[in-house]
């Protein structure tokens, strides 16, 4: 098995007539407009045509992103086969929507080891919320792909090395890639930074890798709102050293258009020193992207829009159940509250008794977009006041994100749950819940 490296978390794999392509960002700005990618990509359009097959481990648009699939030639992508894990059945975004652009086919992956081609097999498996990893194995060897998946301790480990056996070489992330605390907590994000390596240090010692190829984290924060989460980020020469000094694996760290052979010895200094060469350029002009001032009547229509949408596929007792949250729009200095009603003004509270502090143009994408909060999470243009909570502001996008992804909080989803508790609770497995239900 050959890889090329493509960038970010995105690599080539070749075996005999195989292509296959893994969460292929080309280039562009993602999570509306707030990160960028820390190195040009070689990888052109045109080289798809040498692609037999795409993988995506998640939606997120640094893996997942429609605007790059847009650009492929659709005489190139009538020849691709898409790759993605088997979802909720009211959900199949990903699978339509590469339907509708033309692929060649769209598998849906079910955990289990399946063969591709060529003698080549993978196991796609989810893990945390809507991502997942890939396996693969060839000619004796196995390459795991974990991407973002995070696993918090060695015993949640366990089952992903029980399920896979020998692994030769991990891909896995080495840097934070969402909101820790505002700019003045350093120690959080200092913490966040140490995190990152530390959970690479679990997977080395439970997974048992030969080789750790660093990814998933070839990103700077180029907004203007979010350019201060640079300051802690995991340069791929830490991560590097770290892996080393551990001692039980080799890490290996590839630049755009590098290509290596799984397995074989590797220099990764050239790579470094171009990395940290990017990185210095990146962090002495950080902000590559600043936002308009959006009108706050536009924000108001958005958030009565938002919440009707919430009414339209969730309980009514649920959303009346949770509490408002206030909000501070930074750039209009004006106070909102989120709650079953709508957005409303209210009076102005000082900026320490809101919930969240947010611009007008932050807060508009979390209200146009089902995926809105979790991408304002990962993009990091907010703060959290000292005397708020936060959690108020994210419970109501939480639940549009779980609405995107097939599961809605109505009398089904409820009354599912209860028959699930009573059988817990009798440990009748079947039938006689359902009658005395």
């Amino acid at each position: 098995m050959k890889l090329k490296w493509v960038n970010h978390s995105s690599f080539l794999l070749e075996f005999g007539k195989i292509r296959l392509l893994s969460d292929p960002w080309i280039d562009g700005y993602v999570f509306d407009s707030s990160w960028a990618q820390l190195s040009p990509t070689k990888f052109s359009y045109a080289d798809f045509a040498h692609v037999t097959h795409i993988w995506f481990s998640h939606e997120h648009p640094d893996h997942f992103f429609p605007p790059n699939l847009q650009r492929i030639p659709r005489q190139i992508r009538n020849n691709i086969t898409i790759l993605f894990q088997a979802t909720a059945p009211r959900d199949g975004r990903v699978r339509k929507f590469c339907q509708d652009l033309g692929f060649k086919a769209v598998i849906e992956l079910h955990p289990e080891w399946c063969e591709i081609g060529n003698g080549l097999s993978i196991l796609c498996q989810p893990a945390g919320r809507g991502d997942s990893w890939l396996a693969i194995k060839a000619a004796d060897r196995l390459l795991l792909n974990l991407n973002d998946c995070i696993y918090m301790s060695e015993e949640e480990l366990v089952p992903v090395k029980q399920r896979i056996g020998s692994v030769d070489a991990l891909i896995t992330q080495f840097s934070y890639a969402s909101w820790w605390g505002n700019p003045t907590e350093e120690d959080l994000w200092n913490s966040a930074a140490e995190d990152a390596l530390l959970k690479i240090r679990r997977e080395i010692d439970v997974l048992g890798p030969k080789d750790v190829v660093l990814s998933a984290s070839y990103v700077f924060f180029c907004h203007e709102e979010n350019q201060y989460m640079n300051k802690h980020i995991n340069r791929v020469s830490r991560a590097y050293k770290f892996v080393l000094e551990n001692g039980k694996a080799r890490p290996i760290v590839l630049y755009p258009g590098d290509e290596w052979l799984l397995g074989a010895r590797w220099d990764s200094s050239v790579a470094v020193s171009r990395y940290e060469a990017d990185y210095d350029a990146a962090l002495n002009d950080p902000v590559r992207v600043v936002s308009s001032i959006v009108p706050l009547g536009q924000i108001v229509s958005c958030g009565d829009s938002f919440m009707k949408n919430l009414g339209r596929t969730n309980s009514f007792l649920l959303l009346r159940r949770l509490p408002a949250a206030t909000i501070n729009v930074t750039d209009h200095k004006v106070s909102l509250r989120l709650s079953a009603d709508g957005l409303k003004t209210i009076g102005r509270l000082r900026h320490d008794e809101h919930d969240v502090a947010l611009s007008s143009s932050a807060l508009l994408y979390c209200l146009r977009f089902s995926w809105g909060g979790e991408t304002l999470m990962i993009n990091g243009r907010f703060c959290r006041p000292a005397k708020g909570d936060h959690q108020k502001f994210f419970r109501w996008f939480s639940i549009a994100q779980s609405n995107s992804r097939g599961t809605y909080f109505d009398h089904a989803y409820y009354t599912r749950k209860l028959k699930a508790k009573a059988r817990k609770l009798f440990r009748f497995p079947n039938g006689p819940i359902r009658q005395s239900l």
